[in-house]
């Protein structure tokens, strides 16, 4: 299975967000909460995971909530593999945000790789479990 993380693994849109806050099912670990839904595949969501990673305000200055999604987003394209075994297709797509907890009392500039690579792992463990 190929590591890297193409654009059409990307959410985008105001109203793919919307779907995924309102009708979401969430997943929680101590900083992360997952929210995961599944959609039928269509012409902009092809089957397969759609991932995205959204940092509230209320976590700091933007320096440290773009650092912090770099984190997630890396996490998760080195540890894509637990949600999907290498030759295992999807019918539908299953659209996932990584929100960070703002109400996480950790110094966020003492969160590194593998703190978030951890969290990170344990939800997609908990999804697969769930939603495949």
């Amino acid at each position: 299975m190929r590591r890297t993380l193409k654009k059409t693994e990307i959410i985008r849109g105001k109203r793919n967000f919307e779907q995924i806050f309102d009708r979401g099912v969430r997943i929680r670990s101590a900083f992360i909460q997952g929210l995961v839904l599944i959609a039928p595949a269509a012409g902009e969501s092809p089957p397969g995971v759609r991932i995205a990673a959204v940092v509230p305000k209320a976590v700091g200055k933007a320096t440290i909530r773009n650092r912090l999604k770099r984190l997630i987003r890396e996490s998760y394209r080195l540890d894509k593999s637990i949600l999907l075994s290498p030759g295992q297709h999807l019918d539908n797509t299953l659209n996932v945000v990584f929100l960070w907890s703002p109400r996480t009392r950790v110094p966020t500039r003492t969160v590194t790789l593998g703190i978030v690579r951890e969290e990170i792992a344990g939800l997609l463990q908990k999804i697969k479990e769930q939603f495949t």
